[in-house]
């Protein structure tokens, strides 16, 4: 359930060996090559892709990915395109969600 402004709306990751893009509302929201972290809130742990449980309290934790990873050369090999997301990369940034 989120919480606070985004309360009512739904985040989701879209997962293989690792998070890949995040989705807000069902529109892409942070892709890689950024880091797509999760947390458990209670007890600050990160929480791993086969070890989360229903109704866990998670917090989702974007890491911007290094300058390296975002030049043409970067993306085209660590990038969306790369694992197969039909999407523009979408750098780590609370204006991603905030002004559409």
């Amino acid at each position: 359930m989120m919480k606070g402004d985004d309360a009512g709306h739904t985040y989701q990751l879209g997962v293989k060996n690792e998070n890949l893009v995040s989705y807000y509302d069902g529109e892409v929201d942070v892709t890689i090559p950024d880091l797509i972290c999760v947390i458990d809130e209670n007890t600050g742990e990160p929480v791993t892709n086969p070890h989360y449980e229903i109704g866990q309290s998670l917090a989702v934790i974007i890491l911007p990915a290094p300058d390296a990873f975002l030049t043409p050369k970067g993306l085209a090999t660590f990038g969306p395109a790369y694992v197969g997301v039909d999407a523009p990369y979408r750098p780590a940034s609370l204006q991603n969600r905030h002004n559409k």
